[in-house]
C-alpha cells in the first residue's frame, strides 16, 4: 500500500504543472531519452535519464528560459539536489528574480563530447536530441537567446567545448570549475573520449581557441576556487579568451581557500543562478560574473 501511495505521488508531481495550477515551489522529477546518437553497431536506442528543475509559478502558458546543466565526473543527474538547487532558486525568487528552467542530463564519464574513440556522440546528444525533446515537450524560448549552457568540473569543460563547437546554439556558457587537460593527461584517464592528435585538438578548448581559431561569442563566465588543483590550467584558459576579446567573466581564485568540492559549488550557486537569470532575461540587479 505504502509502495502505491509513494509511486501515486511521484506521478502527480511530474504531472502537476499540466493541471493549470502554477507551482508552489522549485519542483523537480526525472526523465528518459531514447537516444539514437550513443547507439554504436546498430544497436537499440540508449535511454538517457536527465532531472527537470522547474521553477515555483510555474505555467504552461509561459516561455521560460532553459539552463542545460552538465554534471562533473563521477556524479550524475541528481547533482544540483546535492548543492540544494530547488531552496536556493526559490529563495532568490523571492527576491524578484526571474525563474527559470534547468536540464540536467546524466552522462556518464563522458566528457560530455563525441568519443574520438567509443562512437558514442554524447555532444550531439545535449545540442542535438535534448534540445528537441525539450523544446516539444515544454513552454521554452526555441531561439540561443533563451538557451544556456553550464557545467560543474568536467561538465565545465563540456559546456565550453560544446559551446565552441556548436556556435549560434546558446546565448551564454558557463564553466563552473572546469577541469582542462594536457593532451598527455586526456590519455591517460580518458583516451576514448578525447583521441590524439587533430583528434584531441578538436576537442580541448584550449586547442580550438588557439589552433582552431574558433570563438564562443557569447557571454562566458568562468570561476574556480583559489585553491583547486586544477587552476593554473583555467587561469591560463581564462587569459586566453581575454586575449582574443571574447567577453568572458573570471572568478578564478577569488575564494582562496575554496577547492574542489560540493563545499565551493554550494556557496557560490546563488551567483550562478542570479548570472543565469540576468543572461536570459537581461534581469536588473540579477549581477553579471565571478568575484
Amino acid at each position: 500500500m505504502r509502495k502505491s501511495v509513494l509511486l501515486l505521488t511521484l506521478f502527480c508531481l511530474a504531472d502537476f504543472t499540466h493541471a493549470g495550477q502554477p507551482l508552489a515551489r522549485c519542483e523537480a522529477h526525472d526523465e528518459t531519452l531514447k537516444s539514437k546518437v550513443l547507439s554504436t553497431n546498430g544497436s537499440e536506442p540508449e535511454v538517457v535519464t536527465y532531472r527537470v528543475y522547474l521553477p515555483k509559478g510555474y505555467e504552461r502558458d509561459k516561455k521560460y528560459g532553459v539552463v542545460y546543466f552538465l554534471h562533473g565526473r563521477g556524479a550524475n543527474h541528481r547533482m544540483l539536489d546535492e548543492l540544494s538547487f530547488c531552496s536556493t532558486l526559490d529563495s532568490e525568487m523571492k527576491n524578484g528574480l526571474r525563474g527559470f528552467i534547468v536540464i540536467a542530463p546524466s552522462g556518464g564519464d563522458s566528457y560530455w563530447m563525441n568519443g574520438a574513440k567509443s562512437g558514442k556522440k554524447w555532444g550531439d546528444l545535449v545540442t542535438s536530441e535534448l534540445i528537441s525533446q525539450i523544446e516539444s515537450r515544454y513552454p521554452v524560448i526555441s531561439s540561443p537567446r533563451g538557451r544556456l549552457i553550464s557545467g560543474i568540473s568536467m561538465g565545465g569543460h563540456g559546456a565550453i567545448q560544446l559551446g565552441l563547437n556548436n556556435p549560434g546554439i546558446y546565448g551564454a556558457v558557463a564553466g563552473h570549475s572546469p577541469v582542462f587537460r594536457t593532451q598527455e593527461e586526456a590519455q591517460k584517464d580518458f583516451p576514448a573520449q578525447f583521441g590524439t592528435g587533430d583528434q584531441y585538438e578538436n576537442r580541448d578548448p584550449v586547442s580550438l581557441v588557439r589552433k582552431k581559431g574558433k570563438r564562443l561569442g557569447v557571454p562566458v563566465w568562468i570561476d574556480m576556487g583559489g585553491a583547486d588543483p586544477w587552476i593554473q590550467n583555467t587561469r591560463d584558459f581564462g587569459r586566453l579568451l581575454y586575449s582574443v576579446k571574447e567577453d568572458v567573466a573570471l572568478g578564478i581564485g577569488s575564494d582562496p581557500n575554496s577547492g574542489h568540492d560540493h563545499h565551493y559549488w554550494g556557496a557560490r550557486l546563488p551567483e550562478y543562478i542570479r548570472w543565469y537569470s540576468f543572461q536570459i532575461f537581461g534581469q536588473k540587479g540579477a549581477g553579471r560574473g565571478g568575484g
